[in-house]
């Protein structure tokens, strides 16, 4: 009775240590204008979205690629996303890339704050 027990209070445990796709998901704001992310193997300058990884972060330049999602200039859009790893065997390794999961809104409007480009 005592083992029923103990097996008992650690049910939970092993539930809990279940991957949890959710907790996966990222919401991301892309601005309203594309940056520079710098000059690759002398193609030229990048273009990069400008983003914001969560509500309070700061705009960054990411040269990752969203899976799914059609920029437009002139909107903010905000959105779900899934970094997924997949290995790449050209590169010997993983790499992450981006889904779009669900497009939350796309608002007409000049964002704000964002780095020069």
């Amino acid at each position: 009775m005592k083992k029923l027990r103990f097996l008992l209070l650690l049910l939970p445990l092993g539930f809990g240590s279940c991957d949890d796709d959710e907790s996966r998901i990222e919401t991301w704001t892309v601005a309203s204008e594309k940056g520079v992310a710098g000059i690759f193997m002398g193609f030229g300058h990048v273009p990069a979205y400008i983003v914001k990884t969560s509500p309070n972060a700061g705009w960054k330049i990411s040269t990752a690629h969203i899976e799914g999602f059609d920029f437009e200039p002139g909107f903010e859009t905000r959105l779900l996303v899934r970094p997924v790893a997949e290995y790449d065997d050209a590169k010997g390794g993983y790499e992450v890339k981006y889904r779009l999961t669900k497009l939350i809104s796309s608002e007409e409007k000049v964002s704000e704050g964002i780095p020069d480009k």
